[in-house]
């Protein structure tokens, strides 16, 4: 350094791309494993820019963009892992660490673990029961995760979203009943309410030990207050279902920690256990539901007011001006009257909740049923085809059978709670049910709750009256339309079973969801095909569901192979019964995994019930 070593001039991309490559070529021939660098932000995010591996990005895209992209804080620490035996780019791994100071006037260098990729066990967590609640608020959420037996964590923790508590027993629902009327509210009112997310999530885990120990936090949804937290080691949550008692707490009068609860009550449990090997390729089935009674009601009004009617022309030439205004006259004069009897019509079905099947679409339903029946014989001829061509045509019908077969396989039925979707799934998936046994009812699979479509997203039921109402308003159709429904059929779908958990109390909200929460929702209903012990699944929802899924979380190479499909699917209402193809490889792309789509109701040959199509109904829900 007995010589300036600055430039006065600007430093041009290639000098510093060659002073980087100098220092690193001193790191390589340095004879010290572990070396000290000082330097600056810039200098340290050129470096990453030049010579990051690519296996950095796929562990953690979020620490690779902040990497590259953001500069390191004042006195940031950044590990880094040099292997010069993989080639040019040879930074293999970063740990992020700031200085952080101690409560006695200290200063430690901690580990930033909301950048770590998780690579931990994945743990699904069912439900917990009997958590304490010191509020109206009914909102709770749960954390997660792993520590030594110092209690040192050991990994990034993973977070179940905000959940809406109910109450676990009578008097609990009606002291909550009371509290909300503001009648005989006490302070310090408890009531014990039940949560269900029935998702999974993995934890972070920076290394592994026998003495590894899973902490879980159960909090309020409102101010993150401690409800009730538990341990237990790793090594004793299995396959099987593990209810793990919890220590529950009340809130401090005086502001200060949370006390131990000692209420008396039932326990707090979190039910949970660990999902042993997770699928990244999953085949999704999406069906739509059929046509319901407000639909019906609403293509109705419509077409007798002349709405989906080619309009009233007065040809020239064949008689008199008069006579065409007279009948124009007499035309118009119907048009009002039968548009008023539709219009009472639809107003008296608008004053309901929940509608179920219509006479249409229950054909539709059956249609499909029958051609999912069928679709065994067409997979067979479909290989046949396959054998006997060649080139494209030949690798179509190869695709066609396999696809039939993969359908035909599909044992986990899932549903959203709305009554014609469930009967959708019912009726449609009938002949899948007969193996499958049971359909799951997937509350985050339900209809946006919109400005618009209250009578449409609101429920009446839950647990296990679903059932029953989904096989009552069968009956009434049965009643009501001689001849429509097959009474073997029926009876099939009363001895079917239907899993209510995720829908055993309300699960529909009276207030409008905002955009935020329902691509929250339905990235947790994503989470759940993810950790699916199921390969395959067919899924029945509604367009914005679909919208959802085929637009934010669809891969770009999809976009590329199916675009007018995709296009179709996510630009308008979404036809009836209409039944798509989704892979989903999580291992390629966790925000956005389906990365191809295919039409299988062209491929089932599905001949649905001929309707004029329309456009956007004033619910924004056209086909439903």
């Amino acid at each position: 350094m007995s010589e300036p070593w600055w430039n006065t001039s600007a430093e041009a991309r290639d000098e510093v791309r060659g002073r980087l490559l100098e220092l690193l070529y001193q790191i390589q021939f340095s004879r010290h494993d572990t070396i000290v660098i000082v330097g600056h932000s810039h200098f340290f995010r050129s470096m990453f820019q030049r010579f990051l591996h690519a296996d950095v990005g796929h562990r953690s895209t979020e620490l690779a963009s902040r990497l590259c992209k953001d500069v390191l804080p004042n006195c940031g620490v950044a590990c880094c892992q040099l292997d010069f035996s993989r080639g040019p780019r040879m930074i293999t791994d970063v740990r992020l660490l700031v200085a952080a100071q101690t409560p006695n006037a200290g200063v430690k260098l901690v580990m930033q673990r909301q950048f770590e990729q998780p690579t931990g066990p994945v743990v699904h967590l069912t439900g917990v029961n009997h958590v304490p609640l010191f509020d109206l608020s009914a909102r709770v959420q749960v954390t997660m995760w792993l520590a030594d037996s110092s209690g040192v964590h050991i990994g990034r923790q993973a977070a179940w979203p905000a959940a809406t508590a109910h109450a676990t027993s009578p008097d609990d629902a009606k002291a909550l009943a009371d509290a909300k009327g503001k009648r005989n509210l006490r302070p310090g009112l408890v009531w014990r309410g039940r949560c269900t997310w029935n998702s999974a999530r993995r934890l972070g885990q920076s290394h592994w030990g026998a003495d590894t120990v899973l902490h879980l936090a159960v909090r309020s949804g409102k101010d993150s207050a401690l409800l009730a937290s538990a341990e237990v080691p790793m090594g004793c949550v299995g396959a099987e279902e593990l209810e793990l008692g919890a220590l529950t707490y009340a809130p401090s009068r005086r502001g200060g920690p949370p006390t131990s609860d000692g209420s008396l009550g039932p326990p707090c449990t979190i039910t949970l256990r660990s999902v042993a090997a997770e699928r990244p390729v999953k085949h999704l089935f999406l069906l739509h539901t059929a046509q319901s009674t407000w639909s019906e009601a609403y293509r109705t009004m419509l077409r007798a007011a002349g709405m989906e009617e080619p309009s009233a022309r007065a040809s020239g030439g064949t008689g008199a001006v008069g006579e065409q205004t007279q009948k124009l006259k007499e035309r118009l004069g119907g048009m009002a009257k039968r548009g008023q009897e539709a219009y009472q019509r639809m107003r008296a079905v608008m004053a309901k909740t929940d509608h179920p099947l219509s006479r249409i679409g229950y054909m539709q339903a059956e249609r499909v049923g029958a051609a999912i029946r069928a679709s065994a014989a067409l997979s067979g001829v479909a290989r046949s085809s396959a054998a006997d061509g060649d080139g494209g045509a030949a690798a179509d019908e190869e695709q066609r059978a396999a696809l039939l077969s993969l359908l035909q396989g599909t044992h986990a039925l899932w549903s959203s709670p709305l009554t014609r979707a469930v009967q959708t799934a019912q009726l449609a998936l009938l002949p899948l049910l007969e193996a499958a046994g049971v359909v799951e009812v997937k509350a985050n699979a339900r209809q946006r709750r919109g400005l618009t479509n209250p009578n449409m997203s609101i429920g009446t039921v839950s647990g296990d009256a679903m059932r029953h109402r989904c096989v009552e308003k069968f009956r009434e159709l049965a009643a009501s339309e001689q001849g429509l429904c097959d009474e073997a059929s029926l009876e099939q779908i009363e001895a079917s079973e239907l899993d209510t958990v995720e829908a055993e109390a309300r699960w529909w909200s009276d207030k409008t969801e905002s955009e935020r929460d329902f691509q929250a929702r339905v990235a947790e209903l994503v989470s759940q095909i993810r950790y699916s012990p199921h390969e395959s699944l067919v899924l029945v929802t509604h367009d914005d569901v679909f919208h959802e899924l085929l637009g934010r979380h669809t891969h770009t190479s999809a976009h590329v192979r199916q675009g007018p499909l995709l296009k179709q699917m996510t630009s308008g209402s979404v036809p009836s019964c209409q039944l798509l193809w989704c892979c989903m490889d999580f291992g390629r792309e966790h925000a956005q995994p389906i990365t191809d789509v295919v039409d299988m109701s062209s491929l089932l040959q599905v001949a649905m019930p001929q309707q004029p199509r329309r456009g956007r109904s004033v619910s924004g829900r056209g086909s439903e």
